[in-house]
């Protein structure tokens, strides 16, 4: 069954959500660091299309991994926003708004049902590789399937759930639920574009190969099959001094929020904006 319920204290979104409308795109940061000027610039390229197209915005806080969450982190998205004279159509206003209504830990019991259908479709497969383990057969730490075809346990302890794909993709065998049971990114983010209807998605070059995943993943259930007709396109990406990507997880320095810093950020999403978005008539 792939139907969701209702309202924030339940596990699905506001009745709001159950109609469709043309076009909707999404802001989606995560809390787990200070932003940098690569996230503003995707966040400000979002918005202008959205705005040249009459889009609306959701504002997707992606809280689900509570252990990197920090109050500070939550804060600093508003004020990111707020600095660049970014509006937002639909979700949170405030950090209180979040963790009232629009947190992702209210739809829990939503992930995990999707994860028990999954499951029982056959799409996963339980693997019990630790960090060194992987490590062992790459140095790279990519996952190269090792626990296929073991058949272990879905509820033996401290296993991960990994997706079944082929071995054409460069992103092979994506955990979708942590050893702690809780779901993980690549299923989060596929559940809740589908439940929020959303139509246009605006990501970093660096998420092309999590894209590619994601759409294959959502091609596994009827449900999540609304997502492969969502137009995601992905820019150019902003790089330091040093030709690196900036990256939260690297220590990329906050935003310094200055007119010269705003300046720079909306002449970079300018030129990584492109055209409109039309909608398609769904």
């Amino acid at each position: 069954m792939c139907a969701f319920g209702e309202g924030a204290g339940g596990w699905g979104p506001p009745l709001i959500f159950r109609m469709m409308k043309p076009l909707r795109t999404r802001i989606a940061p995560t809390p787990s660091g200070y932003l940098h000027e690569g996230n503003a610039v995707n966040f400000m390229i979002t918005w202008l299309k959205a705005r040249q197209s009459g889009a609306e915005i959701l504002l997707r806080i992606d809280d689900a991994d509570t252990d990197r969450v920090r109050p500070e982190y939550v804060q600093d998205i508003f004020d990111v926003m707020h600095w660049l004279g970014i509006s937002w159509d639909i979700g949170p206003q405030t950090p209180s708004g979040l963790y009232s209504e629009w947190s992702q830990t209210h739809r829990t019991h939503r992930y995990q049902q999707v994860l028990g259908m999954l499951r029982d479709s056959g799409a996963l497969f339980a693997c019990s590789c630790t960090r060194s383990q992987i490590r062992q057969h790459d140095a790279a730490m990519r996952y190269t399937g090792e626990c296929v075809g073991k058949g272990l346990s879905f509820e033996a302890p401290n296993v991960v759930w990994r997706l079944r794909t082929p071995h054409t993709m460069n992103l092979r065998y994506p955990v979708v639920r942590q050893r702690n049971g809780s779901p993980a990114y690549n299923l989060i983010t596929v559940v809740d574009d589908v439940d929020y209807n959303i139509t246009n998605i605006v990501r970093g070059a660096d998420l092309e190969d999590a894209t590619a995943v994601q759409r294959y993943l959502a091609e596994r259930l009827p449900c999540l099959s609304p997502f492969t007709d969502i137009t995601i396109e992905h820019h150019s990406l902003i790089l330091d001094t040093e030709g690196a990507k900036l990256s939260k997880t690297a220590g990329s320095s906050p935003i310094d929020r200055n007119q010269a810093t705003l300046e720079r950020v909306v002449s970079c999403a300018r030129e990584r904006a492109g055209e409109a978005w039309i909608a398609s008539g769904r």
